[in-house]
């Protein structure tokens, strides 16, 4: 999402205001469900009692940046 003001200034300047936000309503997207479970030093479970967790997510929380910009 983004949104942006323009203000001129004289008859060849202007500045801009930018504002951008991701996952601005901060929106969980799970990462992928462990498929193994690792229970001792030899093996690897498929069918262990973490398997089908999700741990992870797939991106970044929340994020929000502003800039200016100047146009001379």
């Amino acid at each position: 999402m983004k949104s942006s003001r323009t203000c001129h200034r004289g008859e060849q300047g202007r500045l801009q205001f930018r504002g951008e936000a991701f996952n601005a309503f901060n929106t969980p997207q799970f990462g992928r469900p462990n498929l193994l479970s690792y229970v001792g030093p030899d093996s690897l479970v498929p069918d262990g009692p973490r398997v089908g967790e999700i741990r992870s997510l797939r991106n970044a929380m929340r994020i929000f940046q502003v800039a200016p910009k100047v146009y001379f």
